[in-house]
């Protein structure tokens, strides 16, 4: 945490701020080290304030060393006055991570001589590139998620429902005291076909195709994968589909290594599908950062203007979506490394 933290207060004059003040909750986990709610956190370039009320107070004070704990009654009115009495200017803050109405309590909370100066993704940067402790809670994570698909896989038989399958998710992932990234999709037949279906009580026929994208959560931090199952035959059409689909994704990774442009991933996976005349059916980006959220920077997408870099870790998650059908979605998560990248979830 210590480390973080001085690694964030050596960028303040870079962005010509004297503080910052950290809003969000991942932003503030990941500088602090502990999971946290209803919690902000000011960094001046000397110290560290870690706002929080009566509820968090005593646990958050047992964990965090190296921060000044505020109690706090009033958040907002709090902040206000710790930047006064510690004399500050220049506030930075993430103007994605605060509603208009917060930013209007700051600024009439704040004396005329303090400026409130948006600095978005601040933290963000830092948070891109993942270090070894990170990458070490991402591959639990996915070795999870692995035995979760094979629960899966023992489930299905014809006549089962979504809702049933989900049922024997959850059993695993509370025998395992853990929890789901996300809610998970869990979407048969033509449903398939529906990027973000939602659950339903159809139950699988036969000759069913089954999307299943889940991912675990475990001490903050997640993992995001996508895999079909096929019962029965696998119709010529389907078979067409998943090849391209998997084709395409061995594409965009091939392409996965520091400084390439994250839009030219996302290119080299529609260029493929275009080759198969599937691009058409293709119809969001290619992938995301994932960590202390199941959707962080970079974004791996046609308008991206992230560089890749060593540390990151993404999904490549291509998907080709036939209305009325069927659909084919495959997501693996990856690691940028030094010289290359690394498929974690191989």
């Amino acid at each position: 945490m210590r480390s973080r933290v001085s690694s964030f207060q050596s960028c303040l004059d870079s962005y010509h701020i004297d503080a910052y003040l950290v809003t969000h909750h991942a932003q503030v986990s990941y500088l602090t080290g502990v999971l946290c709610e209803d919690s902000w956190l000011l960094v001046t370039s000397r110290r560290a304030y870690f706002l929080t009320d009566a509820r968090y107070y005593d646990e958050m004070g047992a964990k965090l060393h190296g921060v000044q704990m505020v109690l706090c009654r009033a958040l907002v009115k709090d902040a206000c006055r710790l930047i006064q009495r510690r004399r500050l200017k220049r506030v930075g803050f993430d103007e994605r991570h605060i509603s208009h109405f917060v930013f209007k309590q700051l600024a009439a909370g704040m004396d005329p001589g303090v400026s409130l100066v948006a600095k978005n993704r601040a933290v963000d940067v830092m948070r891109e590139q993942k270090d070894a402790e990170e990458v070490a809670a991402i591959r639990a994570c996915l070795v999870l998620n692995k035995q979760l698909f094979r629960v899966v896989g023992r489930t299905l038989a014809p006549g089962i429902s979504e809702y049933e399958i989900l049922a024997r998710m959850e059993r695993f992932v509370k025998l395992k005291k853990v929890s789901f990234s996300f809610p998970p999709i869990v979407a048969s037949g033509p449903h398939s076909a529906y990027p973000h279906a939602r659950v339903t009580e159809r139950r699988l026929l036969g000759n069913d195709v089954l999307l299943v994208d889940t991912g675990i959560q475990q001490d903050g931090y997640k993992s995001d994968l996508t895999r079909m199952f096929f019962l029965g035959k696998i119709t010529p059409l389907a078979r067409k589909v998943y090849d391209a689909v998997a084709e395409s994704q061995q594409a965009a990774i091939a392409k996965i290594r520091p400084a390439v442009p994250a839009a030219v991933v996302d290119r080299e996976a529609r260029k493929y599908l275009e080759n198969k005349n599937l691009d058409k059916y293709f119809c969001h980006s290619l992938g995301h950062g994932v960590g202390l959220e199941i959707h962080e920077s970079p974004q791996l997408s046609a308008v991206s203007q992230d560089i890749l870099k060593p540390g990151m870790v993404v999904t490549v998650e291509p998907g080709v979506y036939l209305q009325g059908r069927f659909g084919v979605r495959i997501e693996d998560m990856v690691l940028v490394t030094d010289t290359g990248c690394e498929i974690l979830s191989k």
